[in-house]
């Protein structure tokens, strides 16, 4: 092996256990998609940083990586959302469902201390 390259299949060799057994936790959690997204993104990371003539795509693929992730996924996921009965009325909750909701979600202390509000006029400035 040339110099260096025993450092990298390592540390490669250390990725690719890493995302396989995120996969496994994603694929016995029933999120295939999930699972084969890492392991693509590990097979094309593998190819590009091991591969010495795409050394030019190893500056790139972290930015399109980031790109993918913070741009076309919100985007599609709001495409999905948009075009699916996710969207629709019958999955949301109701005013009074949703109060009840929150009411058993919040943590109520009879012992703290109120805290009263009060409403300024015009002396605390314009409201």
């Amino acid at each position: 092996m040339k110099n260096g390259m025993l450092g990298k299949a390592v540390f490669a060799g250390l990725a690719w256990l890493v995302v396989l057994y995120i996969a496994v936790l994603a694929i016995t959690t029933g999120q295939l998609v999930l699972a084969s997204v890492w392991v693509v993104l590990l097979c094309a990371a593998t190819w590009i940083y091991l591969d010495p003539r795409l050394y030019a795509w190893r500056y790139l693929f972290p930015g399109l990586l980031g790109m993918a992730i913070f741009v076309v996924t919100p985007m599609l996921y709001t495409i999905v959302i948009g075009f699916t009965n996710y969207s629709s009325p019958n999955h949301l909750h109701s005013v009074d469902r949703s109060r009840e909701i929150l009411a058993q979600e919040m943590v109520f202390d009879d012992d703290a201390e109120r805290i009263p509000f009060v409403l300024r006029g015009d002396e605390a400035g314009a409201v």
